[in-house]
């Protein structure tokens, strides 16, 4: 292309055998992972779709940066747009082949099985057990419990958060539908997405409750736009899994609903709230639970951010402390001014998930912290995370 322009792909820092490499990534699934020299990264912040490859290489040249041959620009841009991580419309062609792909499989099989957990059922169930044990003892016949907030790590690592937080679950017979609303990592357009598929894991499936999916889709016409989305969504994910250990096969349907960080800006067009507005009106006349999965601070190179130090760490700490408190205390309104006010750090992980979450529950529900770590992320490259256990209690 004459003026390259990269999608919007994840970064990822890595060292490899003293080499450093930058790791790019595709959210959407659509294209493997591509490693390439770190000293790289300037020329993909110049892949913007306004400059030549002419451009760039004099941009480049001028800031005392790199000096990288023409040709060498060229071959690379024409290795991004075969593979499609350039926003052209090959890229297009292939989403759209994708999405149609998806959109037509009746299930959503395990993408991260093998990878974020066990794929094999024993092993899983072995996992579950030790993350959550005694699952059948977590349902409280009695409770008034409307919505639980968990992590959407690896069980292993979110064990000392799920335990916890995982209790007092409603009995299933109890409940009409459970909404899982989850963290989306991906750069979509629309602030939600919704599938009626089958979820498929190791140790069984949940049905989506496709009638009630076909009369948001209805209401919300754009609301399934992005539907691939949920192809590669592993907080979804997570969460079925551990829908499948708690409540097995008596498992009451589920409402799939990813949330993207463009639900805190819909613009002009009250996206964000048209869909919240169907949703409470659809569910008023039904019994719900719902299982948020959600967290607070992504920091270090494993979320492409600079390495912390003890007095950042400590200050991210005291930041989902201040999160928290929003949440205990205040209500939708103060939780977002309170995660709009960066202070300099990054917006929280799941403050979209959570601000929506705390539109659709009722404004007198009861907030409670089960659970709270910042805890290291697994794999090579550091990182934290803020994990999050609440419970919401009916008033």
């Amino acid at each position: 292309m004459e003026r390259p322009k990269l999608r919007k792909v994840e970064r990822h820092a890595l060292e490899r055998e003293h080499e450093r490499l930058l790791v790019l990534r595709d959210p959407f699934g659509l294209v493997e992972p591509v490693a390439l020299a770190a000293e790289l990264a300037p020329v993909l912040d110049l892949m913007d779709g306004k400059h030549s490859l002419a451009q760039i290489r004099q941009s480049l040249l001028l800031k005392g940066v790199l000096d990288v041959p023409l040709d060498a620009l060229g071959q690379l841009s024409d290795d991004f747009a075969e593979r499609g991580l350039l926003d052209d419309d090959h890229f297009r062609t292939m989403w759209v082949e994708r999405h149609e792909r998806f959109r037509s499989e009746p299930m959503r099989r395990p993408a991260f099985a093998g990878v974020l957990y066990p794929s094999e059922p024993t092993q899983l169930r072995a996992m579950l057990e030790r993350a959550a044990p005694e699952p059948r003892r977590r349902i409280d016949a009695d409770t008034c419990l409307l919505a639980a907030v968990c992590p959407h790590q690896p069980f292993d690592i979110a064990g000392s958060v799920l335990d916890p937080t995982l209790r007092g679950l409603p009995h299933p017979e109890s409940l009409d539908v459970i909404v899982v609303l989850a963290t989306d990592h991906q750069a979509g357009l629309t602030p939600f997405v919704v599938t009626d598929k089958v979820f498929a894991t190791p140790i069984g499936t949940c049905e989506s409750d496709s009638a009630f999916i076909a009369a948001l889709e209805r209401r919300v016409s754009w609301v399934r736009r992005e539907e691939i989305r949920h192809a590669n969504a592993h907080s979804v994910e997570l969460a079925v899994v551990v829908l499948q250990h708690v409540f097995g096969a008596s498992c009451p349907p589920i409402i799939p609903v990813l949330c993207g960080q463009t639900a805190l800006s819909a613009g002009e067009s009250n996206a964000g709230d048209e869909f919240v507005a169907a949703l409470e009106s659809l569910l008023e006349d039904r019994s719900v639970l719902w299982l948020v999965m959600a967290e607070l601070s992504h920091t270090g190179p494993a979320y492409g951010h600079p390495s912390q130090s003890r007095a950042a760490i400590r200050k991210t700490r005291e930041r989902d402390r201040e999160l928290v408190d929003a949440i205990l205390q205040g209500g939708s309104e103060r939780f977002l001014r309170t995660a709009l006010a960066s202070q300099g750090q990054s917006l929280a992980s799941g403050t979209a998930t959570i601000h929506a979450l705390l539109r659709c529950l009722p404004v007198d529900a009861r907030a409670h912290l089960a659970a709270y770590q910042h805890a290291p992320v697994p794999g090579h490259v550091p990182g934290w995370v803020g994990m999050l256990g609440l419970h919401f209690f009916a008033p």
